[in-house]
């Protein structure tokens, strides 16, 4: 048995990984909640239908949290820990050429 970390943040984002070997059952680690600095990150108040990723954005060799949500926009929140110890820090939405990146989904 292989037990994998999970993640909660915000009501309506969850992200987590399970692993199975085999047949066997996947446990859990316990839930932490993340935050970019001192506040809980709460991606409900920009619509939900949160769609969380970790990719290194800005090429420091650190993964940031990038969350995509309902309306098409993505969240950024940088990694200023390290891959190890994660501190994240709300830097708004993702924009491209000073445009807000926007991804119609329907």
């Amino acid at each position: 048995m292989r037990s994998v970390g999970a993640y909660l943040f915000g009501a309506s984002c969850i992200a987590f990984a399970v692993a199975f070997q085999g047949k066997t059952a996947a446990t859990f680690e316990p839930p932490v909640r993340l935050k970019a600095g001192d506040v809980f990150i709460d991606t409900g108040a920009d619509i939900a239908y949160s769609g969380p990723s970790v990719f290194d954005l800005d090429g420091d060799g650190k993964r940031d949290l990038l969350v995509g949500n309902l309306c098409g926009h993505i969240q950024v929140f940088r990694n200023v820990g390290d891959d190890a110890a994660r501190r994240f820090e709300a830097k708004g939405f993702l924009k491209a050429d000073g445009k807000l990146v926007e991804i119609p989904n329907w």
